[in-house]
């Protein structure tokens, strides 16, 4: 069903096992979005709200109407905002009392399910999962304890609880119970188990192997982060893993052994890519790492092999991407070595701000070079002097007012800004905005402490953060340390908590690895001329002495990377600059491990390496880049930015270099622009107004390459290179320019609906659909083609080896036939244009009313107007009603 709403889903999920649940209702589920609580009603078709299959299948039903709502200052509860998995921490129902456990709020919220109302909450630190046991008992972890309540009529007024568990838990998640009430307790820390313990609290066994999530071989009896459990009418245990590497959802005997898997799917808009040496092996990365599969071709079957990055083991701080990902994917072997990198796969759209490479040690992936825009690393960007882009900052504590009056709050930033007094909004600005005022009012009460809570972020150019007040007898002054405290608990005064946050923008803290807690004497910041203090890293000074002498506020930083002692981390000593006069563009890496700047001074750039070290890493020498092309242009949409080079010396750019048309792909040859090939709607975004493809070969939406080159054997076209197309098809060209083909049909056309069982079907007729982001393309030893599209298929690219080059010859064209074939052209359109009714269009008003069949036969032919070539439409009106008619 449509539990939760669009892009949100649950996170819990409950059942009613009393002897007086709702009538009709089988189970009910929970997820803290935004600022509200939305829970649901599980309800049999039957008995459902609705019957539009888009949206489930009818059996979902809110409980409350509205939603409960968190109180006012409460941070943002969606996946990119700062409270985000603090919401909602366990969910239980019995006898149509449900209980949420808040841990956001340090509350638990409850419920009349049978009368779809709140009744109110009650204070309990840290509170985690919670469930009832068969008496009816209610049992709630609070930190690293369990405690066990047992209710009154007044289910709010909580009782002195009683301890059941106070130890041989480390960072306990949710709690399940056996029909005879044995305790299972997910657990992380340093275990990452379930827990067993019997019904008084005392310690039985723990299910899986111990040890923190870590790369390697993959060991399916490990959990990663266990969360959600629960005990099925089989007496087994069902642990939901919060994890990426990989999703999975175990099934385990209560003594301790596996009985089954079930492993979720690929990311949002797919990935994935075969091994050039060993099509057995699938190498995978997404949002939280990477992983390996073995593949058995002759079964159609595949198994976990390992788990060679995760996003949670970043020796090196490399940074972490909100949408794409900054794990290494693609793999290339080089002078018998195994390298990864993530140069094809850090941007669904286009080209990457930083390129990095690894080696592959034992099935871990080690960081060990690096090379790009120097304020795509949080690393370098917040070492560098007068950094002051992208951040979040969240302040919290208490303020204390020194009279009984009407307060005004002001805010004077640069970009947005939102404030709270108590449950009271005051300002909410929250967009990226010059340097502006903002106010709200509030009747505050001497003496008396309130709770304050201020959020700012910072895009680019000018930062300032600065919180004045004033009243009747208060004059305007910024809120002094001496009316500020930093935590609730605090006895004295003297600041307020900042919470700093690197690489955040408008708030998203996907991605923001880099995040530090200081206590502020006050909110009264300039960060024009430098970022905030306490974001700098610690080798700050040391990265700045490695800076071009000439380098002053401003200036873009290209930086090159190689990690010269082994460790996979990043030392200022292993890191070289380069200034740099224009934007740097996107960062792609070929098989000599030679990495290419798609914009650099407006020269696509590569940087060969100079030397290897005993390990295979590589190292750059910024000032030896090699110029491919002069005239390489800003990526004009959300697409492009990347260039490759083939081995016979064409330079192949996404987005065509000078003299040509940026709305196009492009090449030169020897460092000269040769040809350019039109994408008139070129990138993302662009292809949501593109019309449906008009001839063979037209390119639209076109975003990221899929990979280096492949070439086919057997034919003479040499090697080919293929470009995404938003529309869900992919499109392939040989290195000098000559269109091959369109793979895959339109997503307005087609679908990918495929049947899974049938082997070697031809999928010409399919689309990958769109926002197909991930598609790949590799060659593998036997000379096959594959591409890797739609959830992760792998499909073998047949015919390429009949394709063959038509003799060289001369063609000359003069003045007079350009002007011709102008006129030609114009011709053509008003002819085009003649044929094609385009309207006004005539809505007719008619008695009879048509009948809505799909049948067209009662409709006038002469009413329709064209949309496209492809499709017209008419419309209609009959009594009360308006119709529609579409061919």
């Amino acid at each position: 069903g449509w539990v939760g709403g669009a892009w949100t889903g649950v996170t819990e999920l409950a059942r009613d096992a009393g002897s007086k649940p709702v009538a009709g209702v089988y189970a009910y589920a929970a997820v803290a979005w935004e600022n509200e609580l939305r829970l649901t009603e599980l309800l049999p078709k039957s008995l459902g709200a609705g019957s539009d299959e888009r949206m489930g299948t009818g059996e979902d039903r809110p409980l409350l109407t509205p939603t409960w709502k968190f109180p006012a200052g409460t941070p943002d509860l969606s996946d990119k905002g700062y409270g985000a998995n603090k919401g909602i921490a366990g969910f239980a129902v019995r006898n149509g009392l449900l209980i949420a456990s808040l841990p956001v709020t340090n509350q638990l919220l409850f419920i009349d399910a049978h009368a779809h109302k709140t009744l109110g909450t009650a204070s309990l630190k840290d509170p985690r999962g919670i469930a009832f046991d068969s008496k009816g008992r209610l049992l709630v972890i609070s930190g690293n304890r369990l405690l066990r309540y047992t209710l009154s009529a007044n289910p709010m007024l909580l009782k002195k609880p009683e301890v059941l568990i106070n130890m041989n838990l480390e960072d306990p998640q949710c709690l399940a119970l056996s029909a005879t009430d044995e305790i299972f307790i997910s657990d992380h820390g340093n275990s990452h188990q379930v827990k067993v313990f019997g019904p008084g609290g005392k310690y039985i066994s723990a299910i899986g192997r111990a040890g923190k999530p870590k790369p390697g071989l993959y060991d399916p009896n490990h959990m990663n982060n266990p969360a959600g459990i629960s005990i099925d009418g089989q007496n087994r245990l069902w642990v939901a893993e919060n994890d990426f590497t990989p999703k999975r959802l175990s099934v385990w005997t209560i003594d301790g052994k596996l009985v089954n898997a079930f492993y979720g799917p690929s990311q949002y808009g797919g990935g994935g890519e075969l091994d050039p040496l060993d099509k057995n092996l699938f190498h995978y990365a997404g949002e939280g790492g990477g992983m390996t599969f073995e593949l058995d071709w002759k079964n159609r079957s595949d198994k976990l092999l390992s788990v060679y990055s995760r996003g949670d083991w970043n020796p090196a701080n490399l940074p972490q991407g909100a949408i794409g990902s900054t794990q290494p994917q693609k793999v290339l072997y080089h002078n018998g070595r195994e390298y990864l990198t993530n140069a094809f796969n850090g941007n669904p759209t286009g080209g990457t701000d930083a390129g990095f490479l690894w080696t592959m040690n034992k099935n871990v992936a080690l960081p060990r070079a690096g090379l790009g825009n120097a304020s795509g690393w949080g690393v370098l960007a917040w070492s560098l002097p007068n950094y002051n882009q992208y951040f979040y900052v969240r302040w919290t504590g208490q303020i204390v007012p020194k009279h009984s009056q009407l307060y005004k709050f002001s805010t004077l930033t640069d970009d947005g800004v939102r404030l709270w007094i108590s449950d009271k909004k005051l300002i909410d600005h929250w967009e990226e905005k010059g340097f502006s005022e903002d106010s709200g009012t509030v009747t505050l009460e001497a003496g008396k402490r309130y709770d304050i809570t201020m959020e700012f972020y910072q895009n680019g150019s000018g930062a300032q953060a600065h919180l004045f007040w004033e009243s009747k007898n208060q004059t305007r002054e910024i809120v002094p340390a001496s009316q500020l405290f930093p935590t609730r608990d605090a006895r004295q005064p003297g600041g307020i908590t900042g919470h700093y946050f690197a690489g955040s923008v408008y708030g998203d803290m996907r991605g923001t690895s880099h995040n530090v807690r200081h206590i502020d004497s006050n909110i009264d910041f300039d960060w024009n001329n430098t970022g905030p203090k306490c974001l700098e890293t610690p080798d700050a000074a040391a990265f700045q002495s490695r800076l071009p002498k000439d380098y002053k506020k401003g200036d873009r930083i290209i930086f090159a990377w190689s990690d010269a002692n082994g460790d996979s981390q990043v030392q200022p000593m292993e890191v070289d600059f380069a200034l740099a006069g224009s934007e740097i563009g996107g960062i792609t890496l070929m098989p000599d491990l030679s990495f290419i700047a798609a914009r650099l001074d407006k020269k696509a750039t590569r940087f060969a390496p100079i030397s290897f070290d005993n390990l295979g890493t590589p190292k750059y020498d910024l000032s030896k880049g090699q110029s491919l092309v002069d005239g390489a242009q800003d990526p004009v949409s959300s697409g492009g930015d990347q260039v490759i080079q083939a081995p016979n010396g064409w330079t192949v750019l996404t987005n065509a270099p000078e003299p040509f048309s940026a709305f196009g792909v492009g090449g030169a040859q020897n460092g000269i622009a040769k040809w350019s090939y039109p994408s008139l709607w070129h990138g993302l975004h662009a292809s949501h107004d593109a019309p449906l493809p008009e001839h063979p070969g037209q390119l639209l939406g076109t975003t990221r390459l899929l990979g280096g080159f492949v070439t086919p054997k057997g034919s003479d076209a040499g090697p080919l290179w293929a470009i995404n197309g938003n529309k869900g098809n992919v499109y392939l060209f040989t290195a000098d320019g000559l269109f091959v083909a369109t793979l895959f049909k339109d997503s307005r056309l087609a679908s990918f609906n495929a049947p899974d069982q049938e082997f070697n079907r031809k999928m010409n007729d399919y689309s990958l659909q769109e926002e197909a982001f991930w598609p790949s393309i590799s060659q593998t030893s036997d000379g096959n083609i594959y591409i890797t599209g739609g959830t992760s298929s792998i499909m073998r690219l047949d015919g390429l080896d009949g394709i063959r080059r038509l003799a060289l010859g001369n063609i000359e064209v003069s003045a007079p036939m350009l002007q011709a074939a102008q006129q030609y052209l114009l011709q053509q359109e008003t002819a085009r244009q003649q044929t094609q009714k385009q309207g006004p269009l005539t809505i007719s008003i008619i008695g009879a009313s048509p009948i809505v069949d799909g049948k067209l036969e009662e409709w006038n032919a002469a009413n329709f107007v064209s949309i496209d070539k492809n499709s017209s439409a008419a419309i209609t009106i009959s009594g009360k009603h308006l119709y529609a008619a579409w061919k």
